[in-house]
């Protein structure tokens, strides 16, 4: 078994429903098994069309290698009626395979580790909860040091998302570093509506 860490996002609909569903088809597989929940942040869309999104990292331990996982999420997410009628677009539920234990996969369908993620506040904030000192494959740096320099450097359009109905909403997983951050930071449509 390989332990595994995937991105869930929604800004579709009931957004809390999207990802607890994705959640529980996850659990209900025989490939995945859940060890851990991220806190829940609302988020400005990047490189996405619509609403807010609502983004976590789930923990998971699987005997599939990256490619195969990615094809079984995949196939959740179809169920759970993801569409992909064009670029970018509003998305009930997303679901992108961050890091599977040390493998490094570059083919057209799969990327792993993901390319995009070192950089990006809405999977760098639930990740740092789960696992601040792991080391991405490829990369030297801790995943605190990627997420301290995105909250130097931007730190925009990223927030708790408190609601009862998160996922996440029992999470006891604290980060005092990280907490503090963010209860000094605005709500992320008020930065949106800035352009920050």
């Amino acid at each position: 078994m390989q332990k595994a860490y995937i991105a869930l996002g929604s800004n579709l609909g009931d957004r809390a429903y999207h990802l607890r569903r994705a959640i529980e088809e996850i659990e209900r597989s025989a490939h995945f098994s859940l060890q851990a929940i991220s806190p829940t942040f609302e988020t400005v869309p990047i490189a996405a069309l619509g609403d807010l999104f609502l983004n976590m990292v789930i923990v998971v331990s699987t005997s599939l290698h990256a490619e195969t996982a990615l094809v079984e999420l995949l196939k959740i997410e179809k169920k759970l009626g993801r569409t992909r009628d064009y670029l970018a677009a509003p998305r009930t539920i997303d679901l992108d395979l961050l890091i599977c234990e040390d493998e490094v996969v570059n083919t057209s369908t799969c990327q792993v580790p993901h390319p995009r993620m070192t950089t990006r506040g809405f999977v760098l904030s639930p990740l740092v909860y789960l696992a601040p000192d792991l080391i991405v494959p490829g990369q030297q740096k801790k995943i605190l040091a990627l997420w301290r320099e995105w909250a130097t450097n931007d730190g925009a359009g990223v927030q708790f998302y408190h609601k009862n109905d998160a996922p996440s909403s029992h999470c006891l997983i604290k980060n005092f570093e990280v907490d503090h951050f963010f209860q000094t930071t605005g709500d992320c449509a008020d930065q949106e509506r800035r352009g920050k």
